[in-house]
């Protein structure tokens, strides 16, 4: 892609906060799309420490009017999206089982893992439209395959799949 605007959602540690650090590297703009403002501002100063044109977006993917809001704030930072890269994941709930779950833990995995991306493809459709090389890149885990699906971390497992399948209906 040619310099391109890049938002990923949940980019305020690990791996996300290493993928908006490699990408802005490459020369692209990257929007940190964060819940916290703490975490958002502080993933801000690392990225842009390291040379890079970020901005921290404020992003809670549960919230339609946060969605809303975010997408206002993309227009106004760099007018134009290149590539949504939903990474936004919560509940690696390792000490659950299928049998026993606890269906609150279930319910804020799929409403942020799997209803955030979608709401975000959704909401961030127009922008992208507009853009020559659009992308939207929903990001799973090994988790989330079938040949992994055992009765451990139900929560996150089955909404990763969700997102595996989300991504594919998207494509269509």
């Amino acid at each position: 892609l040619p310099m391109a605007v890049i938002m990923i959602t949940g980019a305020n540690r690990g791996l996300r906060l290493e993928t908006a650090h490699q990408l802005g590297n490459l020369g692209h703009h990257v929007l940190l799309g964060v819940r916290h403002v703490e975490q958002g501002k502080r993933a801000e100063a690392i990225v842009r420490g390291a040379g890079v044109q970020c901005d921290y977006i404020p992003l809670d993917v549960r919230s339609a009017d946060s969605i809303e809001a975010s997408i206002d704030h993309i227009k106004e930072r760099a007018g134009q999206l290149d590539v949504l890269s939903n990474n936004a994941a919560i509940h690696y709930d390792t000490g659950q089982s299928v049998g026993s779950p606890d269906f609150q833990i279930v319910e804020e995995a799929l409403q942020v893992n799997l209803l955030g991306a979608w709401r975000m493809a959704i909401a961030c459709h127009p922008l992208l439209a507009r853009s020559p090389s659009p992308r939207l890149v929903n990001v799973s885990s090994g988790s989330g395959t079938m040949d992994m699906m055992t009765g451990i971390t139900p929560a996150y497992s089955l909404s990763k799949q969700g997102l595996k399948g989300l991504t594919m209906m998207l494509a269509s």
